[in-house]
């Protein structure tokens, strides 16, 4: 049995697996689900959140890595397929395999022996050198925090989006605030630290949507070629695509850029949830980088 995971996160209320055993095929662990957690439980849920899901598949995923050396994951496919809800314990399955030079894990998240996601993560080595971006380069201001679903303020981590010239919108990550649960990590930006500003990005965009209340989320995708140091900033640039099959379906998109380098992507795939609403947000023009 192993007891100490290797993670990183530094601060205990970041570590969301326990019960940590050793199996034929890999390793087993339960998903710890602290409802008073700063940032995964920033507001009620009826149900865990996907973000924790994804936690909690990094944090096994890096069990089974070998050797102690530092690992950069270049690579996220996740699939939800059920909501995991607050009525029994999360289980954990993972498994991992070395594909093309990188290793692959893949992880089940069941509940009450159903299957509720597949996780996906890759890594390498972590590389020599971190890219940064400059402080000051996205000193913006932050949107409201409400436009982004979050209670805490320390919790937002975008700037007002503005739409660019050729199309699509840009918007700034803002520097990690100091009591970002979410920004804790050993050296490299953590990869959830990418996505959850992207999807801090899509709440924004679905807030300014007249008909469309929530997307029920089916899966997320991301890579990134570059590791990011630790607090540092970024700007995402997006594109969106809505698959006009059933119209039920919705993707969007965005490239991240950092010290004047495109280093990851992030997608999104939702069924979309609509509701009228009453108000019709428009977007501010804010100044190019």
């Amino acid at each position: 049995m192993m007891t100490e995971p290797r993670l990183l996160r530094q601060r205990v209320e970041n570590q969301v697996i326990m019960q940590i055993q050793r199996c034929e095929n890999g390793v087993r662990a339960q998903l710890a689900v602290d409802q008073q957690h700063a940032f995964f439980f920033d507001h009620p849920h009826d149900h865990i959140p996907g973000l924790l899901l994804l936690e909690g598949a990094h944090q096994i995923a890096l069990q089974l890595l070998p050797g102690e050396k530092a690992w950069f994951a270049t690579g996220l496919q996740a699939r939800f397929t059920k909501y995991c809800l607050f009525d029994g314990p999360i289980q954990l399955d993972a498994s991992m395999k070395l594909q093309a030079g990188k290793w692959c894990s893949e992880v089940t998240v069941s509940q009450h022996q159903v299957p509720r996601a597949t996780i996906c993560w890759q890594f390498v080595e972590l590389p020599p050198g971190l890219l940064r971006q400059p402080p000051g380069v996205s000193s913006c201001e932050a949107v409201d925090k409400s436009r982004v679903n979050k209670r805490r303020v320390e919790n937002v981590m975008i700037a007002q989006p503005y739409p660019l010239p050729q199309g699509g919108l840009e918007c700034h990550a803002l520097a990690p605030h100091r009591d970002n649960l979410l920004a804790d990590s050993d050296g490299q930006t953590h990869p959830l630290v990418l996505l959850e500003t992207f999807m801090q990005l899509q709440r924004f965009l679905n807030d300014m949507e007249s008909a469309r209340l929530r997307d029920v989320l089916l899966g997320v995708s991301m890579s990134q070629s570059l590791p990011l140091q630790a607090g540092s900033t970024f700007s995402m640039r997006t594109d969106m695509k809505e698959e006009k099959e059933t119209g039920k379906y919705f993707s969007r998109g965005a490239d991240l850029w950092a010290a004047g380098r495109c280093f990851a992507r992030c997608d999104i795939h939702t069924l979309r949830s609509l509701r009228v609403k009453e108000k019709s947000l428009q977007l501010k023009k804010g100044s190019e980088v």
